[in-house]
Formats: structure tokens, C-alpha cells, sequence
């Protein structure tokens, strides 16, 4: 919502249960039109998830006597034409096997429009087809499955690698990505100078709205997450002036040997995937980290006392915020402060196809807690 109320209208989303947030979100908003990208290569349950979630969000609850709204569309990447129909038809088509459980069902089937991006592979390796076959297979899709090809997707996550290989010269940067935004643009125009065109993980972020080619076709979307929340790794990637906006509290729980303090912040509060160092300890230079174990978090350090209360910058936001179930939401500044603990929504995976959605206004709390005896400020 704070999103929302900046002007962002169009979302990238991975899993299911991020889609069902974002719908809920969406859903009733008087200030669409919006649009949720589904950025990974959904197929089977997971596929008729999103479709349940895109239905939802349009139709409500029919028991409820909700009225339809026709204020965000879906897409979903796809890098082959049968990944293209299987979505689409997704849309088309009520699973029987998600009409229970609250998932947005209704007595009849009502269709929603479900979109295709071609994830292009610009060398990361991941996902997407690869880019010598991508104006082959964009025709092919687009022949396919009509009006619901919206554009091309090309994630260039790789470029964290490449800023790292290049000492963190942006010019090199530059040099290694602009012939791939450069392909881009020739798929593009081959296919009609039509399709929206969606670049930039955090790494890359600079060096795609640099590209003056993007920048003229009026239809280039970037979609840097990580600078949202913000973290140390996007502070180095991309350095645009930002400050953390979430951390990780901690503290320390023992000093086992001369010098070391061990903090009550391991792999299960800090996402392990960047590497070391985990985190940045706010407030403090005369310190080391050493390696993290599940619950611990051992640092040399000469500044620490047991018992002292430590504010973590995580090296990787996204997978952080994975781990946890809540978080203390604080906004303001000197004594009008507001305090308010809201539930991470979207973490983790359903089990089974069928589980129930996530629920945003029954998780919501709207309590608030004076916490400053236990998290000083």
C-alpha cells in the first residue's frame, strides 16, 4: 500500500501466496488500473493458484454478493509456447481441484484473463529461453495464444557477477549488458515495436535506464526489488543514495571466549544465499563476523556486552524477510511515532494445491505495543 500510494502501479510477484497478496491489496482500490507480473514459470498447482488468485481478485466472493472489478491484469512469464497455452487455458478454466477451500471459487466458471512475457535468458542461466531462439519463439507464442502476448522479460541478475568481475567498474558493466538490451530492442522491433519491455534486477538497475534505446520506445519497465527495502549488497550494486528501511534485531546471548560475542542471529534470521558476511552491524566498525550457524552469530568485537541489544543490516533483504512471521512496523520521527506489528504474509509455499489462500485482513493486526523498553531506539 505504500507502494500504491507513490504512484507504483504495476508489481512483479514470484510465488503463489505473493500473488494473493497483491490481489487482495489491489482489489477495491479506486486508483488502478494496476498490473502484477508473475515473474516465474509457473506450471500445474502452482499455475492454478495464480489463476485462482487473478479470479479473486477480479470477481471477489460471489457468496458475498461482491461485484466484479476489472481494474488489474495478470501475466505470467512463460519460455516455451506450451508453457503460453498452459497459462492462458489456466485462466479459461475453473481446476476442479481448487473449487474448494475458499480459493476464490464460485458455483459457475468465470473466466480471467491470464497474459504471457517471453522470458528471454540474457546469460544467467536460470530461466528463459535462450536468446538466439527468442524472436523464433516470441512469433510462435504470439501466433498461439493472440491478444494475450503482452512482451518480453529479460532478467539480467547475472550483472551482480559481472559489476564483481569488473571491480565495480560501471562502464564494463555497461559494456557487457547494452548488446543484450541491445538484442532486445532488435526482437522487439522485428516483432512490431509493440511489446512492453521488462529488464533490470537491482544490479542492473543503472545500467538499463541508462540505455538510451530502452529509454525511446516509451515501453521499457525496470523492476528492481530489492532496493525497496534495501540491503548491503543493493547498497554496493546499486548506489542511488538509500537507506535501510528494514533490519533484523538481535542480541547478544553469550561471550564464550575473550573477544567474542555471539548473537542470537544465525542462518534462521539472516538469509545465508549472498555469502559472507551476513549482515552489517549498525553503530558499529571495530568488528568481525564470523561464520553464522543456525542460531548463532559469533563477532570479534571489543564495543559488545551481553545482553546488548544490535541492529542487523542483512547482505540479502528478500529471503530475510522469507524467514520471519511478523514485523514491527515504525513510522515517523521525534515523538509522533507509530508502532504497529503486521504479519509477513507472503512468505513460505502451500503444501497442497488446495489450501486455503492467505487472508490480508485477518492476518492484519492493528495493535500497537510499546516496545521501546525491549527494542531502544
Amino acid at each position: 500500500e505504500e507502494l500504491i500510494s507513490s504512484g507504483v502501479k504495476q508489481f512483479k510477484c514470484a510465488t503463489s501466496r505473493e500473488a494473493e497478496l497483491l490481489g487482495q491489496t489491489l482489489r477495491g482500490r479506486g486508483d488502478g488500473p494496476f498490473e502484477v507480473v508473475v515473474s516465474y514459470p509457473h506450471t500445474g498447482p502452482t499455475l492454478a493458484r495464480i489463476a485462482a488468485a487473478a479470479r479473486a481478485c477480479r470477481y471477489g466472493n460471489a457468496s458475498d454478493g461482491d461485484a466484479e472489478e476489472d481494474i488489474v491484469s495478470w501475466a505470467v512469464i512463460v519460455e516455451d509456447v506450451a508453457g503460453a497455452r498452459e497459462v492462458v487455458e489456466a485462466g479459461r478454466t475453473l481446476n476442479p481441484l481448487l473449487n474448494k477451500g475458499g480459493l476464490g471459487s464460485f458455483d459457475e466458471d468465470r473466466p480471467v484473463a491470464l497474459d504471457v512475457y517471453l522470458d528471454i535468458n540474457p546469460g544467467m542461466n536460470r530461466t528463459g529461453c535462450p536468446l538466439d531462439r527468442a524472436l523464433a519463439t516470441a512469433r510462435s507464442i504470439r501466433e498461439a495464444v493472440g491478444e494475450r502476448f503482452s512482451g518480453l522479460h529479460m532478467y539480467d541478475g547475472h550483472a551482480g557477477g559481472l559489476l564483481k568481475e569488473h571491480r565495480g567498474d560501471r562502464s564494463k558493466l555497461d559494456a557487457a549488458l547494452f548488446p543484450l538490451y541491445d538484442r532486445l530492442l532488435e526482437i522487439d522491433s522485428a516483432l512490431g515495436a509493440t511489446c512492453t519491455l521488462i529488464t533490470a534486477g537491482t544490479p542492473a538497475l543503472l545500467s538499463s535506464i541508462a540505455h538510451a534505446g530502452l529509454a525511446a520506445t516509451g515501453r521499457h519497465r525496470v523492476s528492481a526489488g530489492t532496493i525497496v527495502l534495501g540491503d548491503l549488497r543493493s547498497f554496493d550494486e546499486c548506489p542511488v543514495g538509500l537507506e535501510p528501511a528494514a533490519v533484523v534485531v538481535s542480541r547478544c546471548v553469550s561471550n564464550p571466549t575473550e573477544g567474542v560475542y555471539t548473537l542470537d542471529a544465525g542462518v534462521k534470521a539472516l538469509a545465508a544465499d549472498a555469502g559472507d558476511p551476513l549482515c552489517q552491524i549498525i553503530g558499529k566498525t571495530d568488528y568481525t563476523l564470523r561464520k553464522a550457524s543456525e542460531e548463532h552469530l559469533p563477532v570479534e568485537c571489543a564495543s559488545i556486552t551481553k545482553g546488548d541489544v544490535l541492529y542487523l543490516v542483512p547482505k540479502h533483504i528478500c529471503p530475510t524477510v522469507n524467514l520471519a512471521e511478523t514485523a514491527l512496523w515504525i513510522e515517523g520521527d521525534g515523538e509522533q511515532v507509530e508502532r504497529r506489528r503486521v504479519n509477513v504474509h507472503a512468505r513460505a509455499h502451500p503444501l497442497l494445491a488446495n489450501d486455503r489462500p492467505i487472508d490480508v485482513k485477518a492476518l492484519d493486526s492493528s495493535l500497537c505495543y510499546d516496545t521501546w523498553d525491549s527494542f531502544p531506539r
